[in-house]
């Protein structure tokens, strides 16, 4: 990869999908301030104290994390949106650039606008409800974001109990969906989040129907030995040990998913199949 060329496709990518990425973060600064109208803005009636608002701040900030990491892990199905159109993708497979170059351009702006993005919304939406709790007169008036920070929000995952490799696990979590989505973005042409949730349940339910039928055919006896088993190891070996394992097992995948999804870029032509990339 040279670095100088990866920068120019960069700002390339940047310049020719601003637009798109301002049109979401509008999008989702009307989707917070709703949430944060409902979850703090209904009561008007009683001010139940400053117990009852932290509360209620922690609560709509929960739901504000739940809903950034939703957009995280769909939003970035679409990171190829422009190439669906003939003229979109002549424009991007002449550029002066190797695959990986583009490749890598894309996904980083994709997820690094919606990052960003979702950051500007929540704050204008939180600013937005605080002006509209002064003119309607609702009793919660405090800022949510500023809340988050005074009282720690968020923060018991960095703990003692909990530790910094269990956060890296809740990270490598989220983003198994997250490449999952990303490997679907690139193979299916039209509706990618759509096609890959319903690709994803098809395979999870014919693993279920396989690990159901072996259950029926094999011996009894092997699946009690290997709970059994599995049951000892959880339980005697070191839980870091064990969140190693899983978080080297879950980075591999995801790491099969970028491959994956790269060597089906590489594939991509101007003109393709209707539904997939392939």
């Amino acid at each position: 990869m040279n670095w100088k060329r990866f920068k120019h496709t960069l700002i390339w990518t940047a310049a020719n999908r601003y637009k798109r990425a301002l049109t979401e973060t509008t999008m989702l600064f009307f989707a917070f301030l709703l949430v944060f109208c409902i979850m703090l803005g209904m009561n008007i009636s009683y001010n139940w104290g400053e117990e009852w608002e932290t509360s209620k701040m922690y609560e709509a900030w929960g739901t504000t994390v739940g809903m950034a990491i939703f957009v995280f892990i769909i939003n970035i199905s679409t990171f190829l949106k422009n190439m669906r159109a003939n003229d979109g993708r002549v424009m991007t497979l002449m550029l002066p650039a190797s695959n990986v170059e583009k490749f890598w351009a894309a996904y980083l702006w994709s997820a690094g606008s919606t990052i960003l993005g979702m950051i500007v919304a929540v704050i204008c939406a939180d600013l937005a409800r605080v002006l509209f709790s002064y003119i309607l007169g609702w009793q919660i008036h405090g800022s949510m974001v500023v809340a988050s920070i005074t009282n720690g929000f968020g923060l018991e995952i960095f703990s003692e109990s909990m530790g910094a490799w269990k956060l890296f696990t809740i990270l490598v979590l989220i983003m198994i969906p997250h490449s999952t989505m990303m490997l679907g973005g690139v193979f299916f042409r039209r509706s990618p989040a759509a096609f890959t949730l319903l690709s994803m349940f098809a395979i999870s339910t014919l693993l279920g129907i396989c690990v159901s039928s072996a259950l029926e055919i094999l011996p009894s006896g092997w699946f009690y030995w290997i709970g059994e088993w599995f049951g000892g190891m959880v339980t005697t070996w070191n839980e870091n040990l064990l969140l190693v394992i899983f978080d080297a097992m879950m980075i591999a995948l995801i790491a099969l998913h970028f491959w994956l999804a790269y060597k089906v870029f590489c594939r991509i032509q101007v003109i393709s199949n209707k539904w997939i990339n392939i």
